[in-house]
C-alpha cells in the first residue's frame, strides 16, 4: 500500500489507488499544457524484485497521461544523470508521440551510486531548457501544474574523490537537496517524491524535506507493485483532482459521475457522447485486469527473489560506504 505524505499542511494519509490512465486522461483534455520531468533512479539494486520493470511501466503510464502541448523529459541517475529519452523536452503532439516516448525510452539500470543531488541539480540547471512555462511563470500560457516526480529505490550516496572527506562530502549533498527543493518550490515547481522499496531502504525524512520545500509530496511505495499507484496518484495531484478511488482501489460515485460528464461534456456534436463513455469504462475494466495479472506475476516470482539483491548504491552502514569500496 503506497502512503503519501502531504507538504506544508503537515497532514497525512492514505492515497487512493489503483487510477485508470484512461479515466485521467479524460480530466487531463480540459486543462493547460505543462511541462513534466522525471527523474529515475538508475542503480543496479533496481534490477531486483521486479523494480526496474514496474518502473518502466509507471512512466509508460505518465507519459500516457500527458496532453497535447506538454512537454516531457526523462532523467537516469546513479552516479552521472543522463537523457533517457532522444528529446529533452520531448513535445506531446497525439496520441503516436506519446507511443514514441514509451518505445524510445532508454533507462540503463546498473549505476553503483544513489547520487540523488547530481540528478536533481541537473533538472535544475537545466529548467530553463525542460522547464519552459515554468521557468517564465508564464502561467496564462499554460504551465499550471508542472513537475519534477524524483523516485528512488535506496538512501543517498554522493559521489567522491577522497574517502577520508566522505562525511563532509554527504553532508554537503544532503544540504544541496533540500536547498533544490527550496528552489524549485520558489520557482512553483513542486517535486514529488517517490521512495520505492522497504522503509529501511529510503531516506523518508530527507525525501519528505525535499518535497515539502517545494511544495510537492513525499509517496513510500514499499514493492514494486505499488510504483503504478504512487505515479497515479502525483498524476491525479498535479491534475486537481484529489482522491478518486477509496481505500479498496474502487472508482468513489461521486468521482464516476463527474468523469462520465468531463468525458462527454466536451465532445464535438458529431461524436456518440454515450460511445466516449463506454470507452472510458471499458478501458477502466482493461486496466483493472491488467493489474491483477501484474500482481500475480509479482507474486509468483517473490520466492525466487527472497534472497535480495546485492547492496550496490546502498551504503552498508548508516549513509557511509566500505572504505574498500572504488571512489566515483
Amino acid at each position: 500500500m503506497v502512503t503519501r505524505t502531504a507538504t506544508r499542511s503537515g497532514r497525512r494519509w492514505r492515497p487512493a489507488v489503483a487510477l485508470a490512465v484512461g479515466l485521467l486522461a479524460a480530466l487531463a483534455a480540459a486543462a493547460g499544457a505543462a511541462d513534466y520531468v522525471l527523474l529515475i533512479d538508475s542503480t543496479g539494486t533496481m534490477r531486483y524484485h521486479g523494480k526496474a520493470e514496474a518502473t518502466l511501466s509507471a512512466v509508460g503510464d505518465f507519459i500516457e497521461s500527458t496532453r497535447p502541448g506538454d512537454f516531457v523529459t526523462v532523467y537516469g541517475y546513479g552516479e552521472d544523470p543522463y537523457a533517457a529519452l532522444p528529446e529533452r523536452p520531448a513535445r506531446v503532439d497525439c496520441e503516436g508521440t506519446r507511443e514514441m516516448l514509451s518505445e524510445n525510452l532508454s533507462l540503463a539500470f546498473g549505476a553503483d551510486r544513489t547520487d540523488i543531488t547530481r540528478g536533481l541539480d541537473l533538472v535544475w540547471q537545466e529548467r530553463n531548457l525542460v522547464l519552459p512555462r515554468a521557468a517564465t511563470r508564464d502561467r496564462a500560457g499554460g504551465g499550471e501544474g508542472s513537475c519534477v516526480v524524483l523516485l528512488t529505490d535506496g538512501k543517498l550516496i554522493p559521489c567522491y574523490d577522497d574517502y577520508s572527506k566522505y562525511d563532509q562530502i554527504y553532508a554537503a549533498s544532503r544540504e544541496r537537496l533540500v536547498e533544490l527543493g527550496k528552489l524549485f518550490g520558489e520557482a512553483g515547481v513542486p517535486v514529488y517524491a517517490v521512495g520505492l522499496g522497504a522503509a529501511e531502504d529510503v531516506d523518508g525524512s530527507l525525501l519528505e524535506d525535499i518535497a515539502w520545500e517545494s511544495g510537492g509530496s513525499y509517496l513510500h511505495a514499499p514493492t514494486s507493485a505499488d510504483v503504478s499507484r504512487a505515479f497515479h496518484e502525483i498524476v491525479a495531484d498535479v491534475m486537481g483532482v484529489g482522491a478518486i478511488c477509496d481505500s479498496e482501489g474502487e472508482l468513489l460515485e461521486e468521482f464516476s459521475a463527474d468523469l462520465d460528464r468531463s468525458a462527454t461534456a466536451d465532445a464535438p456534436d458529431d461524436v456518440d457522447r454515450a460511445a466516449i463513455a463506454d470507452a472510458s469504462a471499458d478501458h477502466d475494466k482493461a486496466a483493472r485486469a491488467e493489474a491483477s495479472a501484474d500482481l500475480d506475476r509479482l507474486a509468483s516470482g517473490t520466492a525466487s527473489a527472497e534472497a535480495g539483491p546485492p547492496q550496490a548504491g546502498h551504503p552498508p552502514t548508516g549513509n557511509r560506504p566500505e572504505a574498500g569500496d572504488q571512489a566515483r
